[in-house]
């Protein structure tokens, strides 16, 4: 550092000496190069400042007090020049910062309208699918059993077995197509909606699994925000997903709270298989992350004891989103 300070005093010495023996322009770009050159050293401004008044100070007493004057003038001229290398780099550094500043909100606000227009496909097709396939299958459903009854009335003679059967895989089809349509439109714009949602996917993860789900919530969170809740929503369907599939578990705890100006939202399984939490990681949890950061929320995944695995959401809430 010393030596630094030494080198660049020594070059600010030989440009104001030289300085009568050159013209302005030659000082002036020779005075940019010290600049130019100290700041690719690393040296800042202060560096340079003090460079430049230890090779005054040397040069000062040596001049007779009518050259003095004019000798601070161009001293200050040389000054100026040297530190205007710092504040192009500074500049461009500012611009490239600003520059980069946009890209990354302008990316946020692509990836926010790539999401919305899919979650909006997704409703539509919700939609769709529980306004027409389902109640197209418990119609025929409908008819389907109307006919076995009169089947049965009829007598011994003719055997409604395979009656039976197709009704019943229309039920469980219909049932299905329900439970589909509800996954891609869970949310309504309400602000319990979250709290039904979570209880209503608890109950179809039971019903249609064979693992026991529950859903808790102590008291009682309203979240207005049903871009949020939607995030949130899907960020549980996701964990619950990879603890059925990759987690083998067979008990899942889906629990929401309020903390502190805090909402927690955590999903617990016992699954005996370990997922990959981090590093190359499915693309469900990249999903989960990626929804996480925006709604500016906090996602962690831990390892439970004896076995399982725990996720845990947490944002600030203060009643108003």
């Amino acid at each position: 550092m010393k030596k630094r300070a030494i080198e660049i005093e020594d070059r600010f010495y030989a440009v104001l000496t030289k300085a009568g023996e050159r013209s302005l322009e030659k000082t002036l770009q020779d005075s940019y190069e010290i600049g130019r050159a100290a700041l690719e050293a690393g040296a800042g401004v202060l560096d340079l400042a003090r460079a430049h008044q230890s090779a005054v100070d040397r040069i000062i007493d040596q001049l007779p007090p009518s050259e003095q004057r004019r000798f601070f003038a161009l001293a200050q001229q040389v000054l100026r020049e040297s530190l205007s290398s710092i504040e192009l780099v500074q500049v461009g550094l500012r611009d490239a910062i600003a520059s980069l500043h946009s890209e990354i909100l302008e990316r946020k606000r692509v990836e926010k309208e790539v999401l919305d227009i899919s979650q909006k496909e997704q409703r539509r097709f919700g939609a769709e699918l529980h306004d027409g396939l389902c109640q197209k299958l418990v119609g025929i459903s409908m008819l389907l059993h109307s006919l076995l009854a009169k089947e049965k009335r009829a007598g011994p003679a003719r055997e409604p077995d395979e009656l039976e059967k197709i009704a019943q895989l229309l039920d469980e089809s219909a049932r299905q197509a329900r439970d589909m349509a509800h996954g891609l439109f869970p949310v309504e714009l309400q602000a319990d909606s979250l709290m039904l949602s979570l209880k209503a996917l608890a109950g179809r993860l039971s019903e249609a699994n064979g693992i026991r789900c529950r859903f808790h919530c102590p008291e009682s969170i309203l979240i207005e925000d049903n871009n949020l809740a939607t995030h949130l929503f899907r960020i549980v369907q996701e964990a619950t997903s990879n603890s059925r599939k990759h987690g083998a578990a067979d008990q899942i705890d889906i629990l929401l709270l309020k903390k502190k100006g805090q909402i927690e939202l955590s999903v617990r399984d016992n699954g005996p298989k370990e997922l990959k939490l981090n590093g190359n990681s499915g693309i469900g949890i990249q999903i989960m992350k990626y929804r996480a950061r925006m709604i500016e929320a906090n996602l962690e995944f831990r390892r439970v004891e004896p076995r399982g695995t725990l996720l845990i959401c947490t944002f600030p809430f203060s009643g108003d989103r």
